[in-house]
């Protein structure tokens, strides 16, 4: 989870430098989750299902 947060925190310093302050608050507040679209993970497609 480490990775995930020095990502985000880099992405809002990018976004604060070029003057995106509206980006990089929503950057450093909810990190990637609002580009992801639910059930998905940043390192491939979601887990399958248990077999019923």
């Amino acid at each position: 989870m480490g990775d995930l947060a020095d990502l985000c925190r880099l992405l809002g310093d990018l976004f604060r430098r070029t003057g995106r302050v509206e980006a990089a608050l929503d950057a450093y507040r909810t990190g990637l989750g609002h580009r992801t679209a639910p059930g998905t993970t940043t390192l491939g497609p979601a887990p399958a299902q248990p077999p019923l």
